[in-house]
């Protein structure tokens, strides 16, 4: 059994991140404990967030990075659809840390009032930052409509295709799919495609991206602006 012994002292916002963070080793060892050579990455390289002070000589940590955090719940969830529940809720986690003043609280698995449609996860837009505003007012989007994908494999015109009916004047015209990978080279067309003819614009946002959101954020940066640039892409290669 590995066990971490962290001493904090005075801060109480400190304690609680750490504490979070503590359970979440817990959890990666109940349930991979083959690989639980990951710890030492999930450690954070401790002795960075180690901090000596001057007044008493004990030595003191920082709250331990979220980036880190999201990164060790990330490489624990296998991807398939058995886990797929798991993924979900991973996802709200952060983009709700991402965003917490744009985005309302997350709807999860809302299904259409006929029952023929699901949409993975809805949260309010409140249009405070720029992004935000962009897609309320140039896709009507009311709403921010995330499908959350736990695939193996980078997503396909197919999924594009799939995702597109979410799409609607109630919630707007603006979709985001959270894929593991990422897409192949086959989703571009489907995507221009339903700008040109629908104006739905669909975008893809790989772990490899969020994680990078992450770091802005922590940076002090607007991590809204990478989905600005995704957004960008398609409307310059249209």
């Amino acid at each position: 059994m590995v066990i971490i012994v962290i001493l904090f002292k005075k801060k109480k916002k400190c304690e609680e991140e750490n504490k979070h963070f503590a359970n979440i080793l817990t959890t990666a060892e109940n349930k991979k404990p083959d690989n639980f050579h990951k710890l030492q990455e999930a450690i954070l390289n401790i002795e960075d967030n180690k901090q000596i002070s001057n007044s008493t000589n004990e030595v003191l940590y920082q709250p331990v990075s979220r980036l880190n955090e999201f990164k060790l719940k990330l490489d624990n969830c296998p991807s398939g659809i058995e886990n797929f529940a798991e993924y979900e809720k991973m996802g709200i986690e952060i983009w709700s840390y991402l965003f917490p003043e744009d985005l309302g609280e997350a709807k999860p698995q809302v299904t259409t009032s006929d029952g023929t449609q699901r949409r993975d996860v809805l949260f309010r837009n409140n249009k405070k930052s720029d992004f935000f505003k962009r897609i309320a007012d140039r896709f009507d989007s009311d709403f921010l409509i995330i499908d959350f994908k736990n695939y193996k494999d980078p997503i396909g015109n197919k999924t594009i295709w799939e995702v597109e009916k979410y799409a609607n004047k109630a919630l707007g015209r603006f979709i985001i799919i959270v894929s593991r990978k990422g897409n192949d080279d086959t989703a571009l067309e489907p995507q221009i495609r339903l700008f040109r003819d629908r104006d739905i614009l669909i975008s893809v946002v790989s772990d490899k991206q969020m994680l990078e959101m992450i770091e802005r954020k922590e940076k002090g940066e607007d991590p809204g602006k990478l989905l600005d640039s995704l957004v960008d892409e398609i409307l310059i290669k249209y």
